[in-house]
């Protein structure tokens, strides 16, 4: 094949992957957060903010991850009870290891997390063999060369087309990988794409040249001769029936992402309420040396203005009743995430709910829940499925049952935590800033001096959250902690 007929491989990209690539990149980001989340550039700088205060102001941000706690929580609920499986005996290893690492168990909870947040898919692949050594299934299973599942994530799946009957005529799937083997080399970069057809695969490769040019080439098909592309896409709500579909942790990834950069802007502001600027009158900008400038005095900023105005020196900036505009955002925002997965139990009510109220509540959530039982059980039987085409045996039959029951008591206990853990706190903002500004302040003091502050700032007994009563009506249940939310691994 010429050059530029190979080419188009690695310029192919599914209209509705490409346009959704954004984010679920980001949901991905929030799902990992910790260095992950600061490092991919979710901050924004605002417009009339300097470089260097916006890059002080990003080396002191902090991101409280509600997209893991809640993703873990919803596709727990699926295996709070076991799957059933009646499958042949013959299939069984496929239990005990479904891909190169994991059990079926660990490998399909994996998948449902990723399946929640976005599109991803599995292909069920099979090592290859030379026939005259293996001759039968038995001579198969002993070499260690069973069928085995790989989860792709959706900026590895290129391109595809579906057929009739809503099956796949092919897929384009990016198998680049990182060769780092040889230690005394740099790691190389091997861009492979593998075409998936319903008869065969064919693997394309992208290269540069001693003088840099892009060189193309293609591998001699491979045949498998099953029938059928052995991928299956997995999501909880394929609404379309398109393949891709939109998850409700995308607006919870905007809406944390809108959560890290308040809560930066937040901390910045408690730092400059303690941290006045210095307006001193002047009738020329000689008047004050550049260093002065440059430097302030001690922490304080020097503001120059003109003298002829006032002859009085005076300290201004923004007051510290000024930050409980943004953690009464931030509590209204963290309400929604909640609202957005069918948790938006009121718990600033002050009233006891009845089961039947409960229920009503847990509704959305329940729907959830049950549509991602029916979607990971047919993944499953697909798996299956596709292993018997591999292995040849086209009689076997298998049955997979997930619980569709999901107890609003059960529901309720584990909001009730996340409650908790979300009860996003201007009262520990505070106690960040206020250790960060007595670090700065007592500069003389000892280590053990700064340690016995902060000690003590940190022991103090937290301010009571900021009322949500303005927003909605109601009053925050004073029962909530005043506690960080989420873990960032």
């Amino acid at each position: 094949m010429e050059q530029e007929a190979l080419s188009i491989i690695f310029s192919r990209r599914h209209p509705r992957i490409a346009e959704k690539t954004d984010i679920w990149k980001l949901e991905s980001d929030c799902y990992s957060g910790g260095v992950n989340f600061i490092a991919a550039d979710h901050l924004i700088q605002h417009s009339r903010e300097s470089q260097a205060d916006f890059d002080k102001r990003k080396d002191g941000s902090k991101y409280y991850n509600y997209v893991q706690p809640l993703a873990d929580m919803l596709a727990g609920f699926l295996y709070a009870e076991n799957v059933e499986r009646e499958i042949p005996d013959s299939f069984k290893y496929l239990i005990e290891k479904a891909s190169k690492q994991k059990s079926l168990n660990a490998f399909i909870q994996n998948l449902s997390i990723q399946s929640l947040l976005y599109t991803c898919g599995v292909l069920v692949d099979s090592p290859a063999f030379d026939p005259a050594k293996i001759k039968t299934q038995a001579d198969r299973r002993a070499a260690g060369l069973d069928p085995y599942c790989v989860i792709y994530y959706p900026w590895h799946i290129r391109d595809f087309h579906i057929g009739e009957g809503m099956e796949l005529d092919w897929i384009l799937l990016d198998n680049t990988v990182v060769d780092n083997s040889d230690v005394l080399a740099d790691p190389v970069i091997k861009e492979t794409y593998r075409l998936w057809t319903k008869t065969e695969y064919t693997d394309y490769h992208r290269s540069k040249d001693a003088k840099g040019k892009l060189q193309y080439t293609e591998d001699e098909p491979v045949l498998h001769n099953l029938g059928k592309v052995p991928f299956v896409f997995s999501n909880w709500r394929d609404v379309d029936e398109d393949y891709i579909t939109e998850s409700p942790f995308e607006d919870i990834a905007l809406l944390s992402r809108a959560i890290y950069n308040m809560v930066s802007c937040e901390t910045n502001m408690v730092t400059d309420a303690s941290f006045k600027a210095l307006f001193y009158p002047i009738e020329d900008m000689n008047d004050i040396p550049k260093q002065l400038m440059a430097t302030g005095i001690g922490s304080i900023t020097v503001c120059p203005y003109n003298g002829t105005l006032s002859q009085k020196p005076f300290f201004d900036g923004p007051d510290i009743q000024s930050v409980e505009q943004y953690s009464t955002i931030v509590m209204r925002d963290i309400k929604e995430i909640l609202s957005k997965i069918g948790l938006d139990k009121d718990h600033d009510k002050q009233f006891v709910q009845s089961g039947k109220a409960k229920s009503l509540e847990f509704e959305k959530c329940e729907a959830i829940l049950r549509l991602g039982a029916e979607q990971l059980q047919s993944v499953e039987l697909k798996i299956f499925e596709f292993a018997a085409l591999w292995e040849g045996t086209i009689d076997a039959t298998f049955e997979i049952t997930y619980t569709k029951k999901f107890q609003s008591e059960d529901i309720d206990i584990q909001l009730s935590r996340l409650w908790e853990a979300f009860s996003m706190p201007y009262a520990s903002v505070q106690k960040e800033a206020a250790k960060e500004i007595v670090s700065k302040i007592f500069r003389e003091l000892s280590p053990e001096s700064i340690k016995k502050l902060t000690t003590e700032i940190e022991n103090q007994k937290p301010v009571e959250p900021i009322n949500v009563n303005d927003l909605e009506g109601n009053e925050l249940d004073s029962k909530n902690e005043n506690t960080l939310g989420g873990d960032n691994e």
